[in-house]
């Protein structure tokens, strides 16, 4: 006698769900990719604007005779002399301000030639109601 066999029910295939841990997951990978492309574009746009801003300073520079710029926009000169003062001038400052800089101080290199004041000395700009900047 042959024993018959039960047959197999098979039930239908479930479409796979997602884990609840993996929505978060995805949700947080998606968060952290945004994150990384909006600092991609800052970084890029800082960069750009950096570059402009350096080429405009340049240029300000060139225009009102304020030193000579070289390739990487360094200032060649580094005396007061340079800046249109006596041989013995330290100090910078200019007639619209009551700030007063080194002659080295890049604040002290925009300054405009016909609007710069000499000082040799720290009292002597204190005196007339400037206030030192370092930079």
């Amino acid at each position: 006698m042959v024993k018959k066999r039960k047959a197999l029910k098979l039930k239908p295939k479930s479409k796979p769900r997602l884990n609840p841990k993996s929505g978060i997951i995805i949700i947080l990978l998606f968060i952290i990719l945004v994150g990384l492309v909006i600092t991609l574009i800052f970084a890029i746009y800082t960069l750009v604007l950096k570059s402009e801003k350096s080429s405009g300073i340049n240029e300000y520079r060139s225009i009102n005779g304020i030193g000579d710029a070289n390739e990487t926009g360094e200032i060649n000169e580094t005396s007061c002399a340079m800046l249109g003062c006596s041989e013995d001038a330290l100090y910078v400052g200019s007639v619209n301000s009551d700030k007063y800089y080194s002659c080295e101080c890049h604040y002290a290199k925009t300054i405009k030639k016909q609007n710069i004041i000499c000082f040799s000395s720290d009292a002597e700009a204190e005196e007339k109601g400037y206030e030192f900047i370092e930079c």
